[in-house]
């Protein structure tokens, strides 16, 4: 399997070492029979975000729009896309998270 990749934002970069983890597991089962997982966490979101517009994720983006559309007093928001990907979000604490992958990690 061959990857075409065109380096330039941190976001590709993540996807793509998301991917490799999916071809080795493969790999490492057809060569060895060796079953494996690996966790893909959905979008997280939660307290201590960020709320930059610049440079937030989706929902942070999405929450600051909201604020600063009812602040302004308009009636409406423009959102990006048009509508057709699906994505899943978790919004969690952060002690919650870390605690939590850290024992999931540690079976």
């Amino acid at each position: 399997m061959l990857f075409v990749v065109c380096f330039f934002a941190a976001t590709q970069l993540y996807g793509l070492a998301k991917k490799m983890l999916l071809v080795q597991s493969q790999a490492y089962r057809d060569q060895y029979g060796f079953n494996s997982i690996f966790l893909l966490p959905v979008n997280l979101y939660g307290t201590g975000d960020n709320f930059d517009p610049e440079s937030s994720h989706v929902i942070p983006a999405l929450i600051k729009k909201c604020i600063d559309a009812k602040e302004a007093g308009s009636k409406e928001i423009v959102v990006w896309g048009d509508g057709t990907p699906t994505r899943e979000f978790l919004y969690v604490e952060k002690e919650y998270l870390v605690n939590n992958v850290w024992n999931c990690c540690n079976l």
